[in-house]
């Protein structure tokens, strides 16, 4: 993703309407943007990356933790959550789908 020119961030994963891209590194933000904690990783680095997707136009920024089994939403700060919720999609995620 490249939310302005001279910054390209690359999110764990992330998905986007299917008519709205046609380029390997798009200008346009993915619907869903999800981040995999890593042990090297920082917690306040990764929600500031987050926050950059949001301010960016990303509906849903995520983290997943796997070494704590948690799942957080960016909105003004990561807020732990029981499941990632995507209602445009008619999606949810748990930590029984991911974490097995």
């Amino acid at each position: 993703m490249r939310p302005r020119k001279g910054l390209v961030l690359i999110p764990g994963i992330c998905v986007y309407w299917p008519e709205r891209t046609a380029s390997r590194l798009p200008d346009t933000p993915p619907l869903i943007a999800i981040e995999i904690m890593s042990p090297d990783d920082r917690l306040t680095a990764v929600g500031d990356k987050l926050e950059e997707y949001r301010a960016r136009g990303v509906k849903h920024a995520c983290l997943v933790d796997p070494n704590s089994r948690r799942m957080y939403i960016c909105n003004a700060g990561l807020t732990e959550v029981p499941s990632l919720r995507v209602p445009e999609i008619d999606a949810e995620l748990t930590p029984a789908n991911i974490f097995e």
